[in-house]
């Protein structure tokens, strides 16, 4: 049987007609999440330049630093006792609960914008952000203090573990997360070497300038260190069909 000049071109196989659907979707930018691919926000723009998020690193951070020694939260102890008299006529406040408040204020103070500069997701910049609270809560509780509050070591052994640990969520999001143990180790004799230098309190108190002084390797290894993961849209696309 012959078959006639009007019959129709041959169909393609659907698997090429997919892949020319699919090839185009490679381009992606290189910044994405590796979780989710969203469209870049403006604070994805601003610290693609790593220059940029290192500055504003130290900026809020030195921020922070005024804020406490101009004495703007000098009320939180107040206020949180005044909080604590109201609460306890429901539920026992225990007294060490008021007491370190203020401490996990001023924690919260100095890292909330950490994981944000590393452009890390809602969880794992809620991750980190716990990780330091909870580490410097356990840290000056009463058990802990009464047992190692004398020891020469605690304090610049209690910051080390404040500084690595968020560390863990770096895990599976940018590259080269251990990283953050270098930064760490270098924030420690930075903080030590600069708090014993300070005589002159119009400056800062010593524990806040040795702060600021170590934040500025801490930043800039995990800055230029690490580096936020992508994925390309043909794995996906893979994934997909699978």
């Amino acid at each position: 049987m012959r078959l006639s000049a009007s019959s129709p071109p041959s169909q393609k196989p659907a698997s090429l007609r997919k892949n020319r659907q699919v090839l185009p979707q490679t381009q992606i930018a290189h910044d994405e999440s590796p979780l989710t691919l969203h469209e870049e926000g403006w604070l994805d723009r601003w610290c693609s330049a790593r220059w940029r998020a290192l500055l504003t690193w130290i900026a809020l951070d030195s921020i922070s630093i005024a804020v406490i020694e101009l004495g703007f939260l000098n009320g939180i102890d107040e206020a949180m006792q005044r909080f604590a008299r109201y609460i306890s006529r429901f539920i026992a406040v225990p007294s060490s609960f008021v007491t370190i408040w203020p401490y996990i204020t001023l924690a919260a103070l100095f890292v909330w914008f950490q994981p944000l500069l590393l452009r890390l997701n809602g969880w794992r910049s809620i991750a980190w952000i716990s990780a330091v609270i909870v580490v410097l809560a356990l840290a000056l509780s009463p058990p802990i203090l009464s047992h190692l509050g004398d020891k020469p070591w605690f304090l610049l052994g209690a910051l080390g573990i404040i500084v690595t640990l968020p560390g863990l969520t770096l895990i599976g999001y940018r590259s080269r997360p251990w990283m953050i143990l270098i930064a760490g180790i270098l924030f420690l004799p930075v903080f030590a070497v600069t708090a014993s230098m300070i005589r002159d309190p119009r400056f800062g108190g010593p524990n806040s300038i040795g702060l600021l002084a170590a934040n500025l390797p801490y930043a800039a290894i995990l800055l230029y260190g690490t580096k936020l993961k992508t994925r390309t849209a043909g794995a996906d696309a893979a994934r997909a069909h699978d």
